[in-house]
């Protein structure tokens, strides 16, 4: 470390250890007049991961913890909060606090998931053992219970809640609730198959301490995902849900350019543009936001590499795509190429309604940092946003995860995908689907039309007992190379292929494949049968290529 540069604090998130350190810090204690001002007795802050929530955990409970008053009593000297008000001051060393941090309260089963939450909280009681003095005898054998882990599921759910109560009775002051990454044993058990083991445990443990609780002074949550419409957080006393699509408090997670700025200088990193290029280009709501984790690593290494992605957290995000319709690869693929995607803007992303829709899908990725939002507009009640990747670290990450899904995903999956499109008329996607089943499955070889007919009837013919498929067949005045005619009546698709030994000549061919169509109206036995919603494909293909109109 160079002489007069404070040591860089990779990895250290308690925010005493910082301070007392001398280690470098991005001032962000101004939030702690923000959120006293505000006055939301329930404050949840979703940010993507690596973002400084923990950090603004460990500020909030040294500011506040009364047992503390006396050591951290000049720990927030020099910082900004030191300029507020008088009346937001003398809060500070005030009310007890309970910090709850559930980022290690993980696990593959339930059981053993809950046993990790179960010693969460008994460390939280043996950190308060002063309050006993105040208790009764049954009082006292419950407290007794949790610390020994001792007490049922029942008596944990309302641990949270009895607990704010006991250092109440102690300390006259109501209680302060920290909670960091509150979301996390919800994610895994999502991803695990207990959901509704996990949500039914979190609904009375937030429940109780969080709703009608007169012992609350305040209550800050942080998490990844907004999830208001969860169960959990029903009834709740109007819990203020902050996310990054919100312009308050989005300037105290994560670092702002001119803080970058002032780093960059401070540590002799002259390269800024790259830097920006790098790990800038987060937009929460207007706020033009930078990667901190990534910021110090390059502080402390003078390397531009990708620190951010390299910190896990993307099993759930594999999951969905796993699932994902085949339109989502098309936007994929756009994105990495630079462009933008549109959606509908939705905060209220709930676990078990996670699927492989496309809205979900990449709402998802906009909460968790993978994307971001360039632009954004209200039609009607409905609120749309343009996505962009938001710097090269991520396109990076981007294109490892997404390629990893693309060979993860099999043949099976992306055929299905494949008549999905073609059903929907989606012939953009059609095409996009067909080549890359092409790439995959087919060697190169010269142009027979009797190929690729055998090929595209192998991918549809086992479309369902619903549909028919039929080929070769004579249909008004001619014989269509392949259709597809749903029972019920509702729908049919046409398509004729052509093979083209010269690229260049693709297009033109689908074209005269799709006017062979109408000039021998194939479709006419349909129309004769009163299906009316009649699609049409012309096919041209050269060699694992294939043009469609």
């Amino acid at each position: 470390m160079e002489k007069n540069k404070r040591p860089v604090p990779i990895g250290i998130d308690n925010f005493k250890k910082v301070i007392e350190g001398g280690y470098c810090y991005v001032d962000k204690t101004d939030l702690i007049e923000d959120v006293l001002t505000r006055g939301a007795l329930v404050n949840l802050f979703p940010r993507p991961r690596r973002f400084g929530k923990t950090l603004t955990i460990s500020m909030l409970e040294n500011y506040f913890n009364i047992k503390k008053k006396e050591e951290n009593i000049n720990l927030f000297n020099g910082l900004k909060i030191k300029e507020a008000s008088e009346k937001i001051r003398e809060q500070q060393g005030k009310y007890p606090v309970i910090n709850l941090n559930l980022k290690s309260v993980k696990d593959t089963v339930w059981e053993k998931e809950l046993y990790k939450l179960k010693g969460v909280i008994s460390k939280l009681y043996q950190s308060n053992v002063e309050v006993q003095s105040e208790l009764n005898n049954i009082e006292k054998k419950y407290f007794q219970n949790i610390m020994e882990m001792n007490a049922n599921e029942e008596d944990y759910q309302l641990s949270l809640k009895n607990l704010s109560e006991y250092l109440y009775r102690y300390y006259k002051q109501p209680v302060v609730i920290l909670i960091d990454e509150y979301d996390a044993p919800i994610e895994t058990g999502f991803i695990n198959g207990f959901y509704d083991d996990v949500i039914n445990f979190m609904r009375n443990f937030f429940g109780e301490a969080l709703k009608t609780n007169d012992y609350l002074k305040l209550s800050c949550m942080t998490g990844i995902l907004r999830v208001s419409k969860e169960s959990i957080f029903s009834g709740l006393n109007n819990p203020k849900i902050y996310s990054i699509l919100n312009k308050a408090y989005s300037e105290y997670f994560g670092f702002l350019p001119e803080e970058v700025d002032k780093l960059l200088e401070e540590y002799g990193v002259e390269n800024k543009e790259e830097v920006k290029r790098w790990y800038d280009g987060y937009n929460f709501a207007g706020t033009e936001i930078y990667n901190p984790w990534s910021i110090l690593n390059v502080l402390d290494t003078k390397e531009l590499q990708t620190y951010w992605v390299n910190t896990g957290g993307t099993a759930l995000l594999e999951v969905m795509l796993k699932n994902a319709e085949g339109d989502v690869k098309k936007d994929l693929e756009d994105l990495m190429q630079g462009k933008t995607i549109e959606i509908n803007l939705n905060e209220n992303i709930v676990y078990s309604d996670i699927t492989g829709s496309r809205d979900n899908i990449f709402n998802f990725m906009l909460m968790c940092g993978y994307v971001t939002v360039e632009k954004q507009e209200r039609i009607g009640k409905r609120i749309i946003g343009k996505l962009r990747i938001p710097n090269m670290e991520v396109e990076i990450a981007f294109e490892t995860i997404v390629n990893r899904w693309f060979e993860q995903n099999n043949a099976r999956k992306e055929i299905e995908d494949l008549q999905r499109a073609i059903l929907r008329d989606d012939k953009e996607l059609v095409e996009l689907i067909l080549n890359q089943l092409m790439k995959k499955s087919i060697s190169y070889f010269e142009n027979v039309e009797n190929f690729y007919h055998g090929f595209v009837l192998g991918l549809l013919v086992d479309m369902g007992e619903n549909y028919i498929v039929e080929s070769n067949r004579e249909s008004g005045y001619g014989r269509y190379d392949m259709k597809i005619e749903k029972k019920d009546g509702t729908i049919g698709v046409i398509m004729e292929f052509k093979t083209v030994k010269e690229e260049e000549k693709m297009e033109e061919m689908a074209e005269k494949a799709l006017e062979q169509i109408e000039k021998n109206e194939y479709y006419l036995g349909m129309k004769e049968r009163g299906i009316t919603t009649v699609l049409k494909y012309g096919i041209a293909f050269n060699n694992k290529k294939a043009v469609i109109k």
